[in-house]
């Protein structure tokens, strides 16, 4: 469902609500609210981080934009395209923890453990064109080393009201 302040999921069977200016900030090709199924959110990893300090992180709006990069396609099948969806991935959690109030430190850290672990056990959940598949020795080590070099200062989070902030 999707309105003028909202849009609203389902993500693990349970109906959720991200703010439409966070939703919009947000990286990538997104998938369309009133033709989106169900999502299983951040997979087998936590959809919200909480830091020692007690800071709570949301991440599953991150995690449902990058299902839909995954599961249809939409960046194209090929090793590239998945590199960059797993690196929309990185910066849309970044972006993220940044949004919620935490530090350049934990968002980093945050972003960087879920990208890894898409490029490590991810490719087995990648839509891959015809031939694109990862196949040999070769093509699994090129698939966990592929890193993505940011520009500096590319991250600029944008400023949210509190009413903003995903729930």
């Amino acid at each position: 469902m999707i309105s003028a302040l909202s849009v609203e999921f389902i993500v693990k069977g349970k109906t959720v609500r991200v703010s439409r200016r966070l939703w919009d900030a947000l990286e990538g090709p997104k998938p369309d609210p009133a033709e989106f199924v169900e999502s299983d959110g951040c997979s087998k990893s936590p959809d919200y981080w909480q830091t020692i300090g007690g800071k709570f992180f949301t991440l599953w709006p991150a995690c449902l934009i990058h299902d839909h990069h995954y599961r249809h396609g939409v960046l194209g099948g090929t090793w590239a395209s998945r590199a960059r969806a797993d690196a929309i991935l990185r910066r849309n959690i970044r972006q993220l923890v940044l949004l919620r109030g935490g530090t350049q430190t934990q968002a980093v850290r945050i972003a960087w453990t879920y990208w890894a672990a898409v490029r490590i056990a991810g490719a087995g959940s990648f839509c891959f064109a015809e031939g694109e598949e990862p196949l040999s020795l070769w093509s699994r080590v090129r698939e966990v080393a592929g890193l993505f070099v940011e520009k500096p200062g590319a991250y600029r989070p944008i400023a949210l009201r509190a009413d903003d902030r995903p729930r």
